[in-house]
């Protein structure tokens, strides 16, 4: 090899390193995956978020956006494929055995499991990003003055973090007609359409598995943690985290409240707390770093051309 080929090599390699280097910024050498609840609508179809408050994203609309959980990621490249949420409505024991069984369902106990499908979109989930899943994919609601306002909430993966873009959002009736789904779920409600899961304010609660073991939860209204229930959640309120997301949260940390605020992080305390998601998405590069990225991509197609 010629002295220009050696020294073409040698800067690919070095260029190949940068772009490692880049990517891999912060990263924890052996990172668990993990996923929490982080928010939960219970405002009722017919009512209107308590206290005349709005939504960040649907402002204040009747039934605050129907039924939709808001998950936050907190383990960094945390793989999430064949992870179920598993819901429960209602259970009566308040004991935090509730899980997905359909031999227990009956007219006063509704149950289901959302459950993340083997997607490359699932894989690799970097701390701080923000899942939401709505059992719609087009709310058609009305504000308090009685216009009508539609909400589409077709899925969006269009999550890049090194972008800014910590969202994804699925629709699960939308994925139930897709060939290749990004979710599937299941539920005990005869006469529920394909894809669709509840979320209420009776005694509603969700775990989160790995497919085997519980590996977050339960959280609900009638869990009892070291402080007793979190509250009573109102056909006029939404259940959420009342602190900043971590692998170490608890049930009390949860909370009933009348802020709320899809697809972002949560605000409480009439607005004077909210959420900080600095800390988990310091493992990944500003979005300037992106751009680096791209020059530094620009700059290995030109060596190849040479």
């Amino acid at each position: 090899m010629g002295t220009y080929g050696m020294r073409t090599s040698t800067l690919f390699f070095l260029l190949v390193a940068l772009i490692v280097g880049l990517v891999q910024h912060g990263t924890p050498a052996h990172a668990e995956p993990s996923l929490i609840l982080n928010e939960f609508n219970t405002v009722k179809g017919s009512e209107y978020l308590k206290g005349g408050n709005s939504d960040a994203y649907f402002g204040r609309v009747e039934g605050n956006g129907d039924n939709w959980i808001e998950l936050v990621v907190v383990g960094d490249h945390a793989d999430i494929r064949g992870y179920e949420l598993l819901w429960w409505e209602d259970d009566g024991d308040g004991n935090g055995t509730a899980i997905w069984d359909p031999s227990r369902a009956s007219f006063n106990e509704s149950q289901g499991k959302i459950t993340f499908a083997n997607n490359a979109l699932w894989s690799d989930l970097r701390s701080g990003t923000i899942i939401t899943i709505s059992d719609k994919q087009i709310v058609d609601t009305v504000y308090e003055d009685a216009t009508p306002v539609s909400f589409d909430l077709s899925t969006d993966t269009s999550y890049n973090p090194l972008a800014g873009d910590w969202w994804i959002h699925v629709s699960s009736r939308q994925e139930a007609g897709e060939s290749n789904p990004l979710v599937t779920t299941m539920n005990n409600i005869d006469g529920d359409p394909a894809g669709a899961f509840s979320v209420g304010n009776n005694d509603w609660e969700l775990r989160i598995t790995d497919g085997t073991t519980t590996v977050f939860g339960p959280i609900g209204e009638a869990i009892i943690g070291e402080n007793g229930t979190f509250g009573g959640l109102g056909v006029d309120e939404v259940g959420k985290l009342e602190a900043d997301p971590s692998a170490s949260v608890t049930v009390d940390d949860f909370n009933d409240g009348s802020s709320s605020t899809f697809g972002s992080p949560n605000v409480w305390g009439s607005g004077d707390n909210e959420q900080d998601f600095s800390g988990l998405r310091a493992a990944v590069p500003e979005p300037t770093a992106a751009v680096m990225l791209a020059a530094v991509l620009a700059a290995i197609a030109f060596i190849r051309r040479r």
